[in-house]
């Protein structure tokens, strides 16, 4: 996923800035690798209940593929969710919540 913190805080926090630096070469997701994937599996971390913002903010650009009825051939998919503390359940079920209502194609079939 892409990181939707500003780059000045990124660099503020050393680990942080360390990580970044360690994955800018790799490759960053976009809403049409959903449409030609054979299956979509997405792992974050907990925020007090709720998937990461990263992940959030991805989700959120899905819409228009959806409308345009790029996600209508239902591929598998699945949700990890890692967290030291509670709120994996809460996490989890954000999650597929989203994606039930934003990419599957339950929700095109409820459309109709």
């Amino acid at each position: 996923m892409r990181e939707t913190a500003p780059d000045e805080v990124v660099q503020g926090v050393e680990a942080w800035a360390a990580h970044a630096a360690s994955v800018a070469d790799q490759p960053v997701a976009e809403p049409d690798d959903m449409a030609w994937a054979d299956a979509v599996i997405m792992g974050c971390g907990t925020r007090y209940g709720h998937i990461t913002s990263q992940l959030q903010a991805f989700i959120d650009t899905l819409g228009p593929p959806w409308q345009e009825g790029k996600f209508d051939d239902g591929n598998p998919y699945g949700v990890s969710v890692v967290a030291d503390s509670g709120g994996l359940d809460d996490t989890a079920h954000a999650a597929l919540d989203h994606l039930v209502t934003r990419v599957l194609r339950v929700a095109r079939i409820l459309e109709s």
